[in-house]
């Protein structure tokens, strides 16, 4: 198993379809944003991690890690042999432009000239 980082747009997000007791999977896509071929990229969380995205809407900057796996299943109608790859999500990030902190505030009252009278 592989794992890799995408950073993307997020242009689409469909509801968790709950297959069975044990099993869940939510399934989003994320685009690149190059404006002359722009790329739409299928990912997956699955179980536990379908909440990963509750916090995140449409248009959102995000950095996802995820799992590259595949599988190959056989048709018994046709005794074809297909292989299906999966990007699973175990982690996502967002990409908001946010200043350093230092856990200092901004401003005191003395500097925004609010000096309580008592």
């Amino acid at each position: 198993m592989s794992t890799f980082n995408f950073t993307g747009t997020i242009d689409t997000i469909n509801e968790t379809q709950v297959i069975s007791e044990t099993f869940s999977k939510r399934e989003f896509v994320l685009t690149d944003n190059d404006e002359n071929y722009p790329s739409f990229i299928a990912f997956e969380l699955i179980k536990d991690n379908c909440n990963l995205l509750d916090s995140y809407k449409i248009g959102d900057k995000i950095t996802v890690s995820f799992n590259l796996e595949g599988r190959k299943w056989l048709n018994p109608k046709t005794n074809i042999e297909r292989t299906f790859n999966t990007l699973k999500v175990w982690k996502i990030e967002g990409q908001e432009n946010k200043e350093p902190s230092l856990g200092v505030p901004k401003e005191t009252p003395a500097q925004t000239n609010d000096i309580l009278p008592f």
